[in-house]
């Protein structure tokens, strides 16, 4: 039984190894945002997905609308106060960048695509809570944003939006991408994972391929640990390590399901698949 067992597993986990590596589409990341503006108009979405990396604007200490940030002063608007920004990596953590552990802020990313688009774009799980703006219109919501502990309402969780032109959207050239992030329960807050853009059918394979590999991985750690609990249970009581093991190997796999990519968030929320 414990071969048979043992073969079970090792043909699941190279079965959804071989699944991952086969139908996962290529992510690239040799073009990187400067200065708050990531070019993709030479991009090949035909040939996979693009992360959204680099360098983001970041107004530490505020949450901005996309209406507040076009309207501050500069050359176009002297009458107005012009906002205090910096520039952060994407993906990392604002600590890095020499804020506060906890804190909230606004990042601002200005993506430059082909006219002739059909994209989609993947919003990662963002800890603690998070709202997010494509073009003026919020497309995300994660939880409550808020400025201190008691306003913040925390509830990470990850989503696929749709920015087809076919779903009542005009061909876009320029997408201006503003996120609110508030992180009051966590240390080291900001945007720790890559907002990814591309065709429809490419990220939604990226994505089930990676919540596929979490579900494996969970999976296996809850078979492992129901062997290890069988063993405890007709063992004799000398043999508790078994019990502790089990224990363990549950709250490993309940672990992944839940916060590996939020698979649990994401099946529970109908709202995951939404035209933009």
């Amino acid at each position: 039984m414990r071969r048979f067992l043992l073969t079970l597993l090792c043909i699941a986990a190279i079965s959804a190894a071989v699944f991952y590596v086969v139908s996962v589409p290529r992510v690239r990341t040799d073009i990187r945002a400067v200065e708050g503006i990531i070019d993709l108009r030479g991009a090949d979405f035909a040939g996979g997905l693009y992360a959204l990396a680099g360098e983001w604007e970041f107004y530490w200490d505020r949450f901005c609308t996309p209406e507040e940030l076009r309207a501050q002063g500069g050359e176009n608007n002297p009458n107005l106060p012009t906002l205090d920004s910096a520039l952060v990596h994407v993906p990392g953590s604002w600590h890095g960048a020499g804020f506060y552990r906890l804190g909230h802020g606004t990042y601002r990313l200005t993506v430059l695509i082909p006219e002739a688009n059909g994209l989609t774009i993947y919003v990662p799980e963002i800890r603690s809570a998070s709202a997010v703006w494509v073009n003026d219109r919020k497309i995300h919501g994660a939880g409550r944003v808020g400025t201190d502990r008691d306003e913040e309402i925390p509830r990470p969780k990850n989503g696929i939006y749709d920015l087809r032109a076919d779903n009542g959207c005009a061909p876009l050239s320029e997408m201006e991408i503003v996120v609110q992030v508030s992180s009051y329960d966590r240390f080291f807050g900001g945007i720790r994972n890559n907002f990814h853009i591309g065709a429809d059918s490419m990220l939604l394979r990226w994505a089930v391929g990676r919540w596929a590999s979490a579900a494996s991985l969970a999976g296996a750690f809850l078979v492992i640990g129901l062997y290890h609990f069988m063993l405890w249970l007709f063992q004799r009581p000398r043999y508790s390590v078994y019990l502790m093991f089990a224990i363990h190997c549950a709250v490993e796999g309940v672990r992944f399901l839940i916060e590996k990519d939020s698979v649990v968030q994401y099946l529970a929320d109908e709202s995951r698949y939404m035209p933009y």
